[in-house]
C-alpha cells in the first residue's frame, strides 16, 4: 500500500459458520441498512487485511480472546492470517480459560491501561 491506509468494515452474513467478509467503505460510497440497523456499503469490494482491530469480551494472559460466540473472527483470521490486535477493559481479564480447538491467539491485545503481546 505503499505507506497509505485505509479503514475498511467487517460486514457479516448472519449465518451461523461462516467467516466476516471485510468490505471496503470510502467516504462516498452509498450504505444500505442490514438487519438490526448495520450499514453496508453498497456496491462493496471484499478486501483482504493487513490488521485486524477485533473487539474482546473477554481475553486472558496468552491473548486468546471470548468473543461473542459466532467464531466469524476465528474463522476469518483463519482463512486470512493478519496481524490481530484486540480491544478490552482490563476488567475483561480472565486468569486462564480452556482455548477452543478453532480459537486463535491474537499478535497484541490492548486495554486502558496496557499492552500485551501474545507469548506464542
Amino acid at each position: 500500500m505503499g505507506g497509505a491506509w485505509r479503514s475498511d468494515r467487517p460486514a457479516g452474513r448472519g449465518e451461523v459458520g461462516c467467516s466476516v467478509g471485510i468490505r471496503a467503505l470510502g467516504a462516498r460510497d452509498a450504505v444500505v441498512r442490514e438487519r438490526l440497523g448495520v450499514a453496508r456499503p453498497e456496491p462493496f469490494e471484499v478486501v483482504v487485511p493487513d490488521l485486524m482491530v477485533v473487539p474482546c469480551v473477554g481475553f486472558d494472559a496468552r491473548c486468546f480472546r471470548l468473543g461473542y460466540g459466532g467464531g466469524y473472527y476465528d474463522r476469518t483470521l483463519a482463512a486470512h492470517p493478519c496481524h490481530a490486535i484486540g480491544v478490552a477493559y482490563d476488567g475483561c481479564e480472565i486468569s486462564r480459560f480452556e482455548a477452543g480447538e478453532y480459537d486463535i491467539a491474537l499478535a497484541e491485545i490492548v486495554t486502558e491501561s496496557r499492552l500485551l503481546r501474545s507469548p506464542g
